[in-house]
């Protein structure tokens, strides 16, 4: 795997920094758990019927990260890169060049973390798994030690009484997969449902919930169309092949597991699978946040989602893009047209 020009992390040098971040993050965390937990009672006692200052059974107060953002370990222990390892390294994409070589260390650091979550209270923790670590060049056999990283994490969670809910996918494709296409060439879907399949025999008996992709906007709209992420491409074209591949044309959740298999390998129990969104809906004065396309609110019909000014759907989505392109084409057409034609 070519890695020319990769940044090699300046380790010693950064350790004071690294601890501020997580002093920072435990007060922060905190301060605005605090100054927002009023808005969540409310918001919870007028979508669930509980009173005031109360949650249903079973809520969870938890956390979220993404691989890239916080492991660092860039190219240890055989992990691959990924369109984010090379993206970061490009001129003026990223403020101050800076890249994800090391991050919050999260990669060693994973226990302190982890009891950054136990002072919190936290009882959930959603992270996502580098693909990278997994298979270095996006197919082939499993990296064990990579393997192993997700191993040792879910079971210091468990061990802390915190559940685990890992992201399979967020936004670091392996770049040998985007040079091959990225996620416009269908067959990244054939990918994705092999790694899959890997976690799910690795982490199924211990794992009950998944999310299969973290907010498909970012790595389909913001990737392909407009570049301002990884891998930065502007391509209108590329941006509705990416959708549809995502998606499959239009039953994800059934087409996926029909292939992805994200099961207990103990029992062949199948495990839930989620999508997580980013734009919410709101409905007769209340917020909803989908948490995946086969468990949207039956309260909210097809007309709502079309009316919320956000990408919901991808295929919303699409044909905003489409009727965008055409309009554009249009436009042209007239100017070239009058341009033409005689005075």
């Amino acid at each position: 795997m070519n890695k020319q020009g990769m940044r090699e992390p300046a380790r010693a040098t950064g350790q004071t920094d690294l601890i501020s971040r997580r002093d920072l993050l435990t007060s922060g965390v905190a301060l605005a758990g605090a100054s927002l937990l009023p808005q969540f009672a409310a918001a919870a006692s007028a979508a669930r019927g509980t009173r005031a200052g109360e949650f249903p059974p079973g809520f969870l107060w938890g956390a979220a990260t993404a691989a890239y953002q916080i492991e660092g370990a860039y190219n240890e222990d055989g992990k691959g890169e990924s369109v984010w390892d090379r993206f970061v390294l490009a001129p003026g994409k990223i403020k101050n060049g800076d890249t994800g070589n090391v991050a919050c260390d999260s990669y060693h650091r994973y226990r302190e973390d982890i009891a950054l979550l136990r002072a919190l209270n936290l009882k959930s923790y959603r992270y996502s798994i580098a693909w990278t670590r997994i298979q270095p060049s996006g197919a082939g056999a499993a990296n064990q030690r990579g393997l192993a990283y997700y191993d040792r994490l879910t079971d210091a969670l468990l061990e802390a009484g915190i559940r685990p809910l890992p992201t399979l996918y967020h936004w670091d494709l392996p770049q040998e997969l985007e040079d091959r296409g990225g996620w416009p060439n269908r067959d990244t879907a054939a990918r994705f449902a092999d790694y899959a399949a890997i976690m799910g025999r690795a982490l199924g008996d211990r794992i009950e919930n998944w999310s299969l992709f973290n907010e498909s906007k970012a790595f389909t709209q913001l990737s392909y169309w407009l570049g301002v992420f990884a891998p930065g491409r502007k391509d209108a074209l590329a941006f509705l092949k990416a959708t549809h591949t995502v998606y499959e044309g239009t039953d994800i959740p059934k087409d996926f597991r029909s292939r992805v298999r994200l099961e207990n390998p103990q029992t062949g129990e199948n495990r839930e699978v989620e999508i997580y969104m980013n734009t919410p809906l709101r409905y007769q004065g209340e917020t909803f946040y989908q948490a995946s396309f086969d468990k949207v609110d039956p309260r909210v019909s097809i007309l709502q989602i079309v009316r919320n000014p956000g990408w919901l759907t991808p295929y919303a989505g699409c044909i905003i893009v489409a009727a965008g392109l055409v309009t554009q084409f249009m436009i042209h057409l007239v100017g070239f047209i009058s341009k033409r034609r005689p005075a």
